[in-house]
């Protein structure tokens, strides 16, 4: 492993995991679980599942500010 380029994520975690956990819910609860304290780097399918449950979570509270429900 390289060093961190960024700061935010200052320590890494890596594991080589087979492909079916990618579908496998406990997996990715856990992962999405860490929340904005997580940065997925590989393979491009997690990164893609992490940033579409993102954008799903931000579409049910986009407004919430503003008084919206």
């Amino acid at each position: 492993m390289t060093s961190p380029t960024d700061r935010r994520f200052l320590h890494r975690f890596q594991v080589e995991l087979p492909g079916w956990c990618l579908k496998d819910v406990s997996f990715l609860s856990w992962v999405i679980g860490f929340g904005g304290h997580v940065k997925v780097v590989k393979p491009d399918g997690l990164i893609d599942t992490v940033y579409e449950v993102g954008l799903d979570i931000v579409e049910i509270y986009e407004g919430k500010a503003e008084g919206k429900e």
